[in-house]
């Protein structure tokens, strides 16, 4: 069976999450459907593996239950597994973020195509952050990224408060992560400080490294994903990196490149979705 990884969201207005998660998790019945669901007020955020129609009937049914909205999801492929069992969980956020929300505009910023992506960072003045947390930074990002050093996405909102209050807030700011959803909330953020032009990638990291070529991409190291296989190459085949407790170390050189995930366990890690 060809074994595919999905991860995707979809924003949208949820009414009654846990009810939501009731009827999911009876109409979800198919077996070799194996991850993570998160499901909150603001939409869903999936991280999924199983046979490439077994994803595709789950999107169409998440878009038949309830939704409106645009999916955004990349896909790629998977040597085995990389979950063990379907999980269903409902949160505040899709993402932890520490923010009140409802302080927050419903605006967010332009979603820019990755065949686009690599023409806007050459705009003058383009600023790109990468939203990721230090470890995920440390094994791969672009090459002009600004890391803000957080250990996890609530450490944002503080780096935009301190790093980013005197910045011209007309100037352009490009947002990156690993599929897109922590861009969501940090464009929200961007723009309820004011700042007039913000763009993030559609899709993120794992978009980009879907439909760029290796030898056009700005990206340089691998991308972490959470789950299984630790971390994805340019090519978006299974990387070079592993889980060794709370760090992440080489596979072929483990004393050569150990990056703290600020404590987590293995098993935390591997159970989180983030994108």
């Amino acid at each position: 069976m060809s074994i595919q990884v999905e991860s995707g969201y979809l924003l949208a207005n949820v009414h009654d999450p846990s009810a939501l998660r009731e009827d999911l998790s009876i109409r979800l019945n198919e077996p070799h459907l194996l991850g993570t669901l998160i499901i909150a007020p603001e939409g869903l955020n999936w991280s999924l593996c199983g046979a490439p129609e077994t994803l595709d009937a789950f999107r169409n049914l998440i878009q038949t239950s309830c939704l409106g909205g645009v999916v955004r999801h990349t896909r790629m492929p998977a040597i085995q597994m990389p979950f063990e069992k379907l999980k269903l969980r409902v949160r505040p956020e899709l993402v932890t973020s520490g923010l009140n929300t409802s302080n927050l505009p419903n605006a967010r910023g332009t979603h820019i195509a990755p065949q686009a992506f690599n023409a806007l960072l050459d705009q003058p003045d383009m600023r790109l952050i990468d939203v990721r947390n230090q470890y995920e930074i440390e094994i791969g990002t672009f090459r002009q990224a600004e890391n803000p050093h957080t250990h996890n996405f609530v450490d944002f909102a503080p780096f935009v408060d301190n790093t980013l209050d005197s910045a011209d807030k007309s100037a352009p700011i490009a947002l990156c992560c690993t599929g897109g959803i922590r861009c969501e909330r940090a464009s929200q953020l961007l723009l309820s400080k004011g700042f007039e032009r913000v763009y993030q990638l559609a899709g993120g990291i794992l978009a980009y490294l879907e439909t760029i070529p290796p030898s056009e991409q700005r990206f340089d190291g691998e991308c972490f994903v959470f789950d299984g296989r630790v971390s994805v190459t340019k090519d978006l085949q299974p990387g070079n990196y592993q889980l060794n407790g709370a760090h992440i170390e080489s596979k072929q050189n483990p004393h050569e490149s150990n990056y703290s995930k600020s404590g987590s366990s293995a098993s935390q890690t591997i159970s989180l979705i983030r994108a």
